[in-house]
């Protein structure tokens, strides 16, 4: 098997990103009294993702919050959170 190449970790990355903002934004539209950080924060952590910029949470939280669909997969598209710096 071989190593896994940067493009890949960072496909693997972005996939589980997306992957939790919309978990969370969906358990957010069924139940509005969750607490949208620590939902990200635990969906981030269940597949490993330890979150060290509380800034860039609170952003996502925010958007999620606000109805927004929040989007990793292209920097550049419309609502994107972006990705090099995980802030929009």
């Amino acid at each position: 098997m071989s190593p896994e190449s940067e493009g890949q970790k960072t496909r693997r990355l972005r996939e589980a990103t997306q992957t939790a903002a919309d978990v969370t934004a969906t358990a957010y539209a069924v139940d509005g009294s969750i607490d949208v950080e620590q939902r990200l924060r635990d969906e981030f952590a269940a597949v490993g993702i330890e979150l060290s910029d509380d800034a860039w949470l609170e952003q996502v939280a925010k958007h999620i919050r606000s109805g927004r669909h929040v989007e990793f997969d292209d920097p550049n598209a419309p609502g994107s959170m972006g990705w090099d710096n995980g802030g929009g």
